[in-house]
């Protein structure tokens, strides 16, 4: 993602795409904080799941 990000032309949809993807990821591991964790990175922007299904 990040050899796309800085190749791709700015504001075009694979720039747009790379860089959303690489922001929420790296957002997401910033919290991790030990070895051997499994870490799960959700990229869902449908609807949020209810509570008690």
């Amino acid at each position: 993602m990040w050899e796309t990000r800085s190749a791709a032309t700015p504001l075009e949809a694979d720039w747009a795409l790379a860089t959303t993807a690489y922001n929420r990821i790296v957002a997401e591991l910033t919290a991790v904080d030990g070895e051997g964790q499994t870490i799960r990175i959700v990229l869902d922007d449908g609807l949020p799941h209810e509570t008690g299904d």
